[in-house]
């Protein structure tokens, strides 16, 4: 890439055309990393049919027929699609009482919160694993201490897991 506009891809590379800025180039993304749409000129790419593998011999027929738009039709929908999008992460207009209760979900799924833990058990190599019928006693006690009134988090700080595994599962 010689511009910041243009996608930087290295030979072999999958992209994914996503439209035509003119008859040379071609916006389009990578699809094995993460990165944002930049140009790229048609000679530097190959496209291949889908259902035989085999490249195709004309790009521009191939993308004509797939209906790949135009560079403003596509920043159009795009627009489009952001504006009637939700964006996760925003807690605009939500109520107090939603609020409380994404607190409480989240105190009892905490680390180091008093909220109940899951049951585990130790298999023969020590490691724990999550039981069937403990689980069954988990969640009748879950029910029980869901029919109490909720209890306010006593801080405001939200801890929850980070990351989770399963190393082997156990039938009872």
């Amino acid at each position: 890439a010689e511009r910041p506009d243009e996608l930087e891809a290295k030979a072999g590379e999958a992209i994914i055309v996503i439209a035509q800025s003119n008859p040379e180039w071609f916006v389009a993304k990578p699809i094995g990393r993460l990165g944002g749409p930049g140009l790229i000129p048609v000679s530097f790419i190959e496209i291949r049919d889908m259902a035989t593998g085999q490249a195709v011999p004309d790009a521009h027929d191939a993308v004509k027929r797939a209906g790949v738009p135009r560079v403003e039709e596509w920043k159009k929908m795009t627009a489009e699609y952001k504006n009637s999008s939700i964006t996760l992460g925003k807690l605009d207009g939500m109520a107090a009482s939603g609020m409380q209760a994404v607190s409480n979900d989240m105190e009892r799924m905490s680390i180091n919160g008093n909220g109940a833990s899951y049951p585990m058990s130790q298999g023969a190599n020590g490691q724990g694993y999550h039981s069937r019928s403990e689980s069954r006693t988990y969640s009748q006690g879950y029910a029980q201490q869901q029919a109490k009134p909720a209890q306010p988090a006593t801080s405001n700080r939200l801890v929850a897991p980070v990351s989770a595994s399963i190393p082997r599962y156990c039938f009872d």
